[in-house]
């Protein structure tokens, strides 16, 4: 009976400290700074800390199983407030809420499992706030997906534009309560592509075919199909007062061209030519005067795609994907990725770098870095450190999922680089010095990542032009 008893405690005491004695349950990771404070400690289960180089707090996070679970808070260095979110098993799950350091509410969402996505979904309204308290932006959400109003404010708290969306689809005229800054009609956003005419068919007859179209208000259109360049190439030569007027893109031999002819009062302003054309009006600086975004494709394919946007005063160019190497692919249009950044009523171009592919990997697979465009004068110019809170939020997220990797990335040894080459281009943007990015990844990764890195930094400084 002793025996028995002395053997039933000893299972006792096996299952109640075998994650001790095994190390079932992984160490609390440390970080330090280089003045020897604590950077960051994450455990696997449990309450983790970063801190600033000052000793201060910076975020708070719960974690379960590896994974964020209930509330992270993150701190300004000054120790005001900067957001707070709640997680489930990883995933976004509750009330999100943004402040600006001088302690004025940011921004608001709330967010709900998604059957779809590891990320989580919107639901009901998302607010956006002005630093002075006035309200600047609302929308409304379903299961994820845009429905109901979309209003945007100008600070002085006049509407800027009111939208309805019905499953994500902009419904009725959505020109009809757009404003300017100071309270007047704004010009009315408007679109045409050669989708929206006839073109001609593969088995016609007919040389060319023609029409005409209004635009933008004040503008007249003419749009050509020609069954070849030849055929095209003639008619705009018999066409009068062009022989001054500029021409952007160009057909491959093997496609039929189109030719859009932008003209007011009867006198040609400028022509586009291409495969697909879509040309959009709008104001993107809220001074009454609509700005033109261009979208060429010349061949047919994805990567054969040129987007401009001019000025309509004079039609001199503002930006060009290709000449500034910014992505046109979010979305499908650049005017998705427009975006008034800093509350000045001008919209900035907010998205990724274009061409951005090191290491060769498939197109799909890309990580680029975020770029920003800002209007300068007569052009475009770039940006993207003047805004280094997005930078920061990409790198803590890149960061992140580097630490702990999904599946994938662990057994693709290239998806993991190109997800490290996002931090470290990251990383030099917003101002770090190359000694300090190489300390990070010692300090983090194992021994061949940093071999890897330290080999391949000023590839990385190359693509940035840096």
């Amino acid at each position: 009976m002793k025996t028995k008893f002395i053997f039933i405690l000893s299972l006792t005491f096996l299952f109640l400290f075998s994650g001790s004695v095994y190390g079932d349950e992984p160490v609390v990771k440390k970080e330090y700074w280089d003045n020897g404070k604590l950077k960051s400690e994450r455990p696997y289960n449990g309450l983790g800390t970063t801190f600033y180089e000052t000793g201060e707090k910076e975020q708070e996070s719960h974690f379960k199983n590896g994974e964020k679970d209930g509330l992270t808070t993150v701190w300004y260095e000054n120790g005001g407030k900067w957001w707070v979110s709640d997680y489930k098993n990883g995933e976004q799950e509750g009330l999100e809420t943004h402040w600006y350091e001088s302690g004025e509410k940011m921004y608001e969402v709330f967010w709900k499992p998604s059957k779809f996505s590891r990320d989580g979904e919107k639901e009901g309204l998302e607010t956006y706030w002005y630093e002075s308290g006035k309200k600047k932006y609302e929308v409304l959400w379903k299961n994820g997906i845009q429905e109901g109003l979309e209003i945007k404010w100008y600070e002085n708290g006049t509407k800027e534009s009111e939208i309805n969306y019905i499953n994500e689809k902009e419904n009725g005229n959505r020109n009809r309560n757009e404003l300017d800054r100071n309270g007047s009609p704004k010009v009315a956003n408007e679109s045409i592509s050669n989708f929206d005419v006839e073109g001609l068919m593969r088995d016609d007859e007919r040389l060319s075919i023609e029409h005409k179209r209004s635009f933008c208000r004040q503008y007249s259109l003419r749009i050509i199909n020609a069954i070849n360049n030849d055929v095209m190439d003639k008619i705009l030569s018999e066409t009068t007062s062009i022989d001054e007027v500029p021409i952007y893109g160009h057909v491959v031999e093997y496609e039929d061209p189109y030719a859009f002819i932008l003209s007011k009062n009867n006198n040609p302003l400028i022509i586009f030519k291409g495969v697909y054309i879509d040309l959009k009006c709008e104001d993107i600086t809220s001074d009454g005067n609509p700005e033109l975004f261009v979208d060429i494709n010349y061949a047919g394919g994805n990567a054969s795609v040129i987007q401009y946007i001019f000025s309509m005063n004079d039609f001199h160019q503002l930006l060009n994907t290709e000449e500034s190497g910014v992505t046109w692919s979010d979305g499908g249009l650049l005017q998705n990725n427009m975006e008034d950044l800093d509350g000045d009523g001008v919209k900035e171009y907010n998205g990724w770098r274009h061409y951005w592919n090191p290491l060769g990997v498939c197109s799909a697979c890309t990580v680029p870095p975020r770029k920003i465009m800002c209007l300068d004068g007569r052009s475009y110019t770039d940006c993207t450190r003047e805004f280094p809170e997005l930078l920061k939020k990409d790198l803590k997220e890149s960061l992140e999922g580097l630490l702990y990797p999904s599946d994938f990335l662990k057994n693709n040894i290239d998806q993991f680089h190109t997800h490290l080459i996002f931090f470290i281009a990251t990383s030099i943007t917003l101002g770090k010095k190359e000694e300090e990015i190489l300390k990070h990844i010692k300090n983090n990764f194992s021994k061949d990542t940093f071999d890897w890195v330290n080999d391949n930094i000023n590839m990385i400084h190359t693509e940035l032009g840096s």
